[in-house]
């Protein structure tokens, strides 16, 4: 049985998970592209051992792929060893399904503070979100809540309400 440990391995050694449940995304594949283009490899991929020197990867196959159409060779993964089928697809779903929310208002104060270094249209590129999100956040912290008229807003799609002075959408 190997040991559980950082290890670079050959991409041309790692399968794709048959039963990975997340859902491809053309525009936030591209996204990423571009991150690992920008900034290399900063997340591992997880991976178990498979027969013939094989590992089947857990959790990152999106990495994968953005990784294989860069031409990387190799990738740093991390080497669960020997585990179950069932066991790897229990620790896929941990670790996908504990990512925490955002505070929507933190997020807009973080890219506002960014964006005197880099423009808002570069951060686009490396992130799920388009110009116009961005610039609506940072519009966002510019907003005079206290000339705000308080009245009831009527929900929009899944919940979101839209500011009636400058139109973003965010959930309460």
């Amino acid at each position: 049985m190997g040991l559980k440990r950082f290890k670079e391995i050959p991409l041309k050694q790692l399968d794709k998970a048959p039963w990975n449940y997340k859902t491809d995304n053309d525009e936030l594949k591209e996204k990423l592209k571009e991150n690992l283009r920008r900034n290399g490899q900063v997340e591992n991929i997880v991976v178990r051992e498979m027969k013939g020197g094989r590992y089947e990867i857990v959790n990152g196959n999106h990495r994968f792929d953005a990784l294989e159409e860069l031409s990387f060779e190799k990738v740093i993964c991390y080497n669960l060893g020997e585990v179950s089928d069932k066991a790897a697809r229990r620790l896929a779903i941990e670790l996908n399904e504990t990512r925490f929310e955002t505070d929507r208002i933190k997020l807009a104060v973080t890219i506002k503070d960014i964006a005197d270094e880099f423009d808002l249209s570069d951060i686009s590129l490396t992130t799920p979100y388009e110009l116009e999100e961005l610039e609506a956040m940072v519009d966002l912290l510019d907003f005079d809540f206290d000339k705000f008229e308080e009245k009831e807003l009527p929900p929009i799609d899944d919940g979101m309400i839209e500011c009636p002075e400058c139109g973003h959408k965010f959930k309460p």
